[in-house]
């Protein structure tokens, strides 16, 4: 009976899971969520002002790299508008090229970009029971776009 019941709701939630992560592919379009309408803007503006500054002769894009401290593909995304600079592109801009110190009113500062406070925590697997024998999972059947588990939940107490 708990199987049964176990596996429904399994069930229902994958079937809910599948059709937001369609809408979520649908709306987005291969778009990264979060660009909004003015840092697209100001990602078209920054690319005009490099595109201007460093000029299209051969190796241009290559000498900003190497002023700015970036890789030249990184360029290439800046001058397309595809990616926002990071902080210390744009203060870089800034000291080479005379770039504005700001946009829309809002001061391009390390007020407005603020670092990282230390390195990034790495991820933990965390336990999901106090016990692993607690929890039994069997694949039963793969497909290329579905998987049937058998999930067991022992719920008593162990000595």
């Amino acid at each position: 009976m708990h199987y049964f019941v176990l596996s429904i709701i399994i069930d229902v939630h994958l079937n809910r899971l599948t059709n937001q992560i369609d809408k979520i592919k649908e709306a987005d379009m291969g778009r990264r969520a979060g660009v909004s309408d003015v840092e697209s803007k100001f990602r078209k503006d920054f690319a005009a002002g490099l595109a201007e500054v460093i000029g299209s002769t051969r190796g241009a894009q290559t000498r900003a790299a190497q002023l700015l401290g970036v890789k030249r593909q990184l360029v290439s995304l800046y001058l397309k508008g595809d990616t926002t600079p990071g902080r210390d592109v744009i203060h870089r801009t800034r000291e080479l090229w005379g770039f504005p110190s700001e946009y829309g009113g809002v001061p391009l500062d390390a007020t407005t970009f603020p670092r990282r406070l230390g390195p990034r925590a790495q991820p933990q697997q965390l336990k999901l029971f106090s016990e692993d024998r607690q929890l039994k999972v069997v694949v039963l059947r793969r497909s290329v776009d579905s998987v049937e588990l058998n999930v067991s939940i022992n719920f008593k107490e162990r000595a």
